[in-house]
């Protein structure tokens, strides 16, 4: 599995300023009234925190799926932005 690399932000941008590893990671934005937890580690986004993390963790798979985390900006395996949505 995948490392941990779960970021607070205040706006999406923040990952690429801030110099955040972010290859292959999404920054979300948690639509939800209650805490998500992101990862094993214990991250978690409170609501309507904007978030930069990881998809391929079961714990974010789901809450996406789900419509709880809403993806606002995906980052390649370069860590290039692939997409601002």
């Amino acid at each position: 599995m995948s490392e941990c690399r779960c970021q607070k932000l205040d706006k999406p941008l923040d990952a690429v300023a801030m110099g955040y590893r972010r290859e292959n990671c999404v920054v979300v934005k948690n639509r939800s009234q209650r805490i998500i937890r992101l990862c094993s580690i214990g991250h978690v986004a409170e609501p309507f925190d904007l978030v930069l993390c990881n998809p391929e963790f079961p714990e974010v798979a789901a809450n996406l799926n789900s419509g709880h985390l809403k993806i606002r900006m995906r980052f390649d395996d370069r860590a290039n932005i692939t997409s601002d949505l």
